[in-house]
């Protein structure tokens, strides 16, 4: 899921190749296994889904390998990647909890339009009630220049202010729970 999906949960398919009803989360590493991870390769998948890919990072600590196979580098990787996705501000959560976050975005409605001619986007919004924040990734740029303004509900928003991410393409635009129109303007 992380080099070539978006990391993101999924629905396998069964035999006949209708959804299986059990969704699989994709995982990064685990320690289950006797290579522990080192410090260096967490910081490495943390920096990149702060800073360039904006997804999932998900590491299975087992509560067993200590006991099977101990290894300092397995607490120190723990350790430095809680501290570290702090510092990056990624949100630290458990399986239950994300899961409900994702099925909330699932249910919402997104409808948008670009009209060249204009060079604005326009962006109809409909999200669910949730305990957690939404944000909505717009492009940077277009082929006719960078986003110039931003209004959420007529409400101007600076573009500067926003994070940038996949190496300055997207732009994240914090989203409360509810009906909202988005519009943007480009050079």
């Amino acid at each position: 899921g992380y080099l070539f999906g978006s990391g993101f949960p999924f629905l396998p398919m069964d035999h006949g190749g209708l959804p299986f009803p059990v969704y699989e989360l994709p995982t990064l590493w685990s320690d289950s296994n006797e290579t522990p991870l080192s410090p260096d390769i967490t910081a490495k998948l943390l920096k990149e889904s702060a800073e360039r890919y904006h997804q999932p990072v998900v590491f299975n600590f087992s509560a067993d390998a200590m006991r099977d196979h101990p290894h300092y580098q397995s607490i120190e990787a723990w350790t430095k990647a809680t501290d570290l996705a702090s510092q990056l501000h990624i949100r630290r959560t458990t399986v239950q909890s994300f899961m409900e976050h994702f099925s909330a975005r699932k249910k919402a409605k997104i409808e948008s339009t670009f009209h060249e001619n204009k060079r604005t986007l326009d962006v109809s919004l409909e999200l669910p009630e949730t305990h957690e924040a939404y944000t909505l990734a717009i492009p940077n740029r277009t082929m006719h220049g960078s986003v110039h303004a931003i209004t959420v509900d007529q409400k101007p928003y600076d573009p500067k202010a926003l994070s940038v991410i996949s190496g300055g393409i997207q732009l994240l635009l914090p989203i409360p729970s509810g009906v909202h129109q988005v519009f943007i303007q480009y050079d």
